[in-house]
């Protein structure tokens, strides 16, 4: 909450700008995606996730600038409000039928990225174990500092995924 306190206003116009010139840029690409041959498709792609990551990114840092501070905890409160109804949806999901698309639809309005740390290790010839290490999830939060929209885990041996 203090970090939320000392939230600066300035520099919210240079931001603006590099949101006006990332929005160009994803048009181009955009267009570029129809014209590139079939084998360059999944690159352009990946810059075009990049751009739409970096263009959130810019919005948040947007949205923190312009946020008053006197603002601030009652926003902090109504995004742990709306998180804790992420979880609450996520849980009703998970006791119902099982339904991917649903549970996509759920955690793509929660999360923006993961990041896992695995290790794997050889369970003979054709098959492997990986291990879960860590990693943090970085939660979609508007108005938050980045330090406050993530969650850090690690040493997670009873997560195992076998394949």
């Amino acid at each position: 909450m203090a970090e939320l306190s000392a939230t600066q206003k300035g520099g919210a116009k240079i931001i603006k700008s590099q949101i006006r010139a990332i929005e160009t840029k994803l048009a181009k690409m955009e267009r570029r995606l129809v014209e590139v041959d079939a084998d360059m498709v999944p690159k352009v792609s990946k810059q075009i996730r990049e751009a739409e990551e970096e263009l959130a990114r810019l919005n948040d840092k947007v949205a923190e600038k312009e946020t008053p501070a006197e603002n601030q905890l009652s926003l902090a409160e109504s995004r742990i409000d709306a998180a804790m109804g992420w979880l609450e949806r996520l849980e009703e999901i998970a006791e119902t039928e099982y339904d991917p698309k649903l549970v996509r639809d759920a955690i793509q309005q929660m999360v923006r990225e993961i990041k896992v740390d695995m290790v794997r290790e050889p369970m003979g010839k054709r098959k492997h174990r990986s291990k879960l290490l860590g990693g943090v999830i970085h939660f979609r939060i508007t108005g938050m500092p980045a330090g406050l929209t993530q969650f850090i885990f690690a040493d997670s041996s009873s997560s195992e995924v076998q394949s």
